[in-house]
């Protein structure tokens, strides 16, 4: 919650949450790769709806971008996240488990990464919950290609979420240098490690990690 006293009045009506978070969509939170890929997302839009248009109004530019911006907020936002804290969506606690099952299956199918964890509640030990959600982080390879396949594959897995009402906080970062400025009692479940760059990571700084067999069942 914010710290301006104004806009922290604003904010204790859901409907103000949720037209707060349609506009920002959490692009402070975002990496400089992630954002990339979700301004790239919302100009394609933008360009395919004045071009099914026919013609290029002033309203007609407004109405695409509205379009294209709501868009990225469904499907490639953390929509469920926000559901929880309106009170719209409850997650049975067998799906938490059963969901990263699947997905590590889509990650070994997929390109561009190097490493995928799972941090949040569950890794410091916490008991999985109802309203409970799921913070993954999914680090890029450096090369530019690999880059924009790690983008559409979080791209995909977001509206995966979306379509299966999962409440996933999703991030991509272009490397594990990135997560020094998160919590340091976390255990991470590690989904993902190509050539054990995660573990060596965390060994480095005389952590524990934990692999997708010791996370809660429920």
């Amino acid at each position: 919650m914010p710290r301006n006293k104004i806009l922290y009045l604003f904010m204790q009506n859901k409907v103000s949450i949720i037209f707060i978070n349609w506009l920002f969509q959490g692009i402070f939170g975002l990496s400089k790769i992630d954002l990339v890929g979700k301004i790239i997302i919302e100009i394609l839009i933008i360009l395919i709806v004045n071009v099914a248009a026919g013609e290029i109004t002033f309203a007609g530019v407004i109405i695409s971008i509205l379009i294209a911006h709501t868009f990225n907020w469904i499907f490639n936002t953390h929509f469920w996240v926000l559901g929880r804290f309106v009170g719209i969506t409850k997650t049975p606690t067998h799906r938490f488990y059963s969901y990263l099952k699947k997905m590590q299956k889509r990650i070994s199918n997929a390109n561009g990464l190097i490493g995928v964890i799972v941090i949040g509640g569950a890794s410091r030990g916490e008991k999985i919950r109802n309203t409970s959600d799921l913070d993954i982080f999914l680090f890029s390879q450096p090369q530019l290609n690999s880059k924009v396949k790690a983008v559409l594959f979080t791209i995909k897995e977001r509206i995966i979420a979306f379509l299966w009402r999962f409440p996933l906080d999703l991030y991509l970062y272009e490397n594990l240098v990135e997560m020094s400025k998160h919590r340091k009692d976390e255990v991470p479940f590690v989904l993902y490690d190509t050539k054990n760059i995660v573990r060596a990571y965390y060994e480095k700084q005389d952590r524990k990690i934990a692999h997708l067999k010791d996370f809660p069942r429920k």
